[in-house]
């Protein structure tokens, strides 16, 4: 009976053991995760203000191609830099 005991106990313990590497494991893992989170947010946040700065970038230079566009027309159609013609009707 004694060495049943002995051995149930001897059994307990290495569960034990096998027990205390898996959450060693684990917390290892959890922190290898986590300081991949951070550096995955931190790249995610300049890659969303970089294409921030494209769209922007983008979007201006299309606004000062169609400003481009309607004053050089309005110029040919007005008879100048100056707009003399449509000018005249203002």
């Amino acid at each position: 009976m004694l060495n049943g005991v002995k051995r149930s106990v001897v059994s307990n313990i290495g569960k034990a053991l096998r027990r205390v590497d898996d959450l060693d494991h684990v917390a290892r893992r959890t922190e290898d995760l986590h300081e991949r989170s951070k550096g995955f947010s931190y790249y995610s946040r300049e890659l969303r203000d970089e294409m921030w700065w494209n769209r922007t970038k983008t979007n201006g230079t299309m606004v000062l191609l169609v400003v481009g566009f309607v004053y050089t027309l309005s110029a040919w159609i007005c008879g100048g830099a100056y707009l003399p013609i449509c000018a005249e009707w203002l």
